[in-house]
């Protein structure tokens, strides 16, 4: 009997301390989460901040596209759609992917307080892409002038009124990318949010002015208004940092490491703009404007699946970054199961959400969403397998290991514009779909395996490693 009681006791206590261990791992698990003095306590804070803008900036959004598409009418709204598509390409190109490199590097010397190399890689970056866009700008309103009636009336003036938007919109983008660098990740998103508004609310000005339709023109007008709202907000933001960086005397060059990571930036930048804008060039040459107005819609609403992963990225890519910098592996380990948790999680959220109310958005849209139906569908999975592979390509990036992420994202371009060309033709704007979510799977699962092989980490879905480092 004894014995028994013995065992028994020793068993009670064997398994208390298991409830102990257990409470103790879901504690120090809340407290990782919710202590911004930890590094998944700051990457909690400043996310779920970022994400509740981010929610309303897409709410803000999709009742503007909303407006456009009942406001225009499809064919009109395909036409502004397809020529802001080819203002985003080349404005993004215009930055010569210098806003990564300054995501990358100005997160480093932020960390390391060195504030001359700061505010040179940003003084450099805001300039070159500012000379840059106004080349592209200039550049294409005079080959749009050139091919004159070859070119339909409406489009030709509507490329003429966007051409400046070409040098706005990419020392924005510079100008995000340092504030994000720096921990300012609201204002870094300061675009997503005002853009919208500001251009919801001069269309619908200019609306109750007409007595006609909203045209592409009139559009495309209070955008460029709207870009230079967003611009000037994004500078102020920046002017207002500085007293954070004292002024130091720059010892040196000290530049050379950025300025070698600009070149495969660029093309890295070149695949990306390929990737997302690639459907909608496309559909626009081959099929129309009005289905690539439809095509986009489809995007757009796909995209809303991917806002937690696209949120996410802005706050964990300047993180990685400084963990690298500093050599705490297990914390980067940690940042990027818990960014594929998290985004996994809001994709399908949002995925139930767009099923749930879809008799609701169907109505909101009309007929351009009865078209698209089965290329939404397409799109979802894409979505849903680039949420759950996580931050693999900032991973890449922000590590030193951008020449692998520049290889795998070029030959994925590559795939997704053949595919594309194949498609297209046959199978409409569903061929498109089918290239961008086949294009998605093969480099995100490409790009998991590199970072485990050279990185020892693995990024999609896993349990976390209870360090309050």
């Amino acid at each position: 009997m004894a014995c028994k009681s013995s065992l028994c006791s020793k068993r009670i206590t064997h398994s208390q301390h298991g409830m102990i261990k257990n409470a103790y791992q879901i504690d120090s698990l809340l407290t990782l989460f919710f202590n911004a003095k930890t590094t998944l306590g700051t990457f909690a804070s400043k996310s779920i901040l970022a994400i509740f803008w981010r929610i309303f900036s897409i709410a803000i959004r999709f009742a503007l596209q909303a407006f456009l598409v009942r406001s225009m009418g499809l064919a009109v709204y395909g036409e502004y759609v397809y020529v802001l598509a080819w203002i985003t390409s080349l404005a993004d190109i215009g930055t010569l992917g210098m806003d990564k490199v300054v995501l990358r590097f100005a997160a480093e010397y932020h960390v390391q307080k060195e504030h001359a190399l700061l505010a040179r890689i940003w003084r450099s970056s805001s300039l070159v892409a500012c000379l840059v866009g106004l080349l592209f700008g200039g550049t294409l309103a005079g080959v749009v002038w050139f091919l004159g009636t070859s070119m339909a009336s409406s489009q030709r003036i509507c490329f003429l009124v966007a051409s400046p938007l070409i040098p706005l919109m990419a020392l924005t983008n510079i100008s995000e990318s340092c504030l994000r660098a720096l921990g300012h990740i609201v204002q870094g998103l300061s675009s997503l949010l005002v853009i919208p508004t500001v251009l919801g609310l001069l269309t619908l000005l200019i609306l109750v002015d007409s007595s006609s339709n909203l045209s592409s023109v009139m559009v495309m007008s209070a955008h460029l208004a709207a870009v230079f709202a967003a611009l000037t907000l994004v500078l102020w933001f920046c002017r207002s940092t500085k007293h954070e960086h004292p002024r130091v005397r720059l010892q040196g060059n000290g530049s050379r490491e950025w300025v070698a990571m600009t070149l495969p930036m660029f093309f890295l930048t070149l695949q990306n703009v390929a990737q997302a804008q690639c459907g909608v060039l496309l559909s626009g040459s081959l099929l129309g404007t009005s289905q690539a107005g439809v095509y986009s819609l489809m995007v757009q609403i796909t995209a809303f699946m991917g806002f937690g992963l696209q949120t996410i990225n802005l706050v964990a890519a300047p993180m990685f970054a400084k963990l690298h910098a500093s050599g705490k592996k297990k914390q980067l380990q940690n940042l990027a199961r818990a960014c594929a948790c998290v985004s996994t999680l809001f994709c399908l959220g949002a995925a139930a959400g767009l099923m749930l109310f879809w008799d609701s958005i169907e109505q909101l849209f009309g007929t351009a969403l009865e078209e698209g139906q089965v290329c939404l569908g397409i799109l979802a999975i894409g979505a849903i397998i680039n949420a759950t592979a996580g931050s693999v390509g900032y991973l890449l990036l922000m590590s030193g290991n951008h020449t692998i992420c520049v290889k795998v994202l070029s030959l994925g371009a590559l795939l997704n514009l053949l595919l594309s060309a194949v498609l297209i033709p046959r199978y409409g704007i569903v061929g498109a779909a089918i290239a961008q979510t086949v294009t998605t799977a093969t480099w995100n699962a490409a790009l998991v395996y590199y970072v485990h092989k050279r990185m020892d980490i693995w990024s999609p879905l896993g349990r976390f490693s209870l360090s309050a480092g």
